[in-house]
């Protein structure tokens, strides 16, 4: 046994040093437990496992449909799931879409512009968009490109 071995079991022999031998043993199957259950799972659970704690934050989809319908698909950190929510109907009479913070609730919201250049507001409760949208906006026609930020750095006006 080389010095540098020698020196980490007189550390282990220390640190476990008082602690009783049913708990030492009790740790030890632990761990071992822990191990054989990690080698029996696949590696693809394992990563889709990370994935669905790792996507707390991830984005979900809300996609339109030729019927104006708003489908929401959730993402479960590899795929999105299921066959589509519906959350909005009636939105096939807009050109362009903006997802914010607007009313500053829990959920993003969506501003869509009409055809005449209106910007309405669709405040989003979680489970679909509230009300028939509210005017925020008019006079945006001729815009090619959106950007949306908090560009004045304010939350409120």
């Amino acid at each position: 046994m080389n010095r540098k071995d020698k020196d980490m079991t007189t550390r282990n022999e220390r640190q476990t040093k008082g602690t009783p031998l049913l708990l030492r043993l009790g740790l030890a199957l632990a761990l071992l437990t822990a191990t054989q259950l990690a080698a029996r799972t696949s590696p693809a659970r394992s990563v889709q496992a990370a994935a669905a704690v790792a996507c707390r934050d991830c984005n979900d989809l809300v996609a339109r449909n030729t019927a104006g319908d708003l489908m929401l698909y959730p993402f479960d950190g590899t795929t999105f799931v299921g066959s589509g929510q519906p959350v909005g109907h009636g939105f096939s009479g807009f050109t362009d879409y903006f997802v914010g913070y607007w009313t500053g609730e829990r959920y993003p919201d969506l501003v869509a512009r009409n055809t005449a250049g209106d910007l309405m507001l669709y405040p989003f409760d979680g489970t679909t968009f509230v009300g028939s949208g509210q005017n925020v906006g008019h006079g945006f026609t001729g815009f090619s490109d959106y950007f949306t930020e908090r560009w004045t750095g304010r939350t409120t006006m």
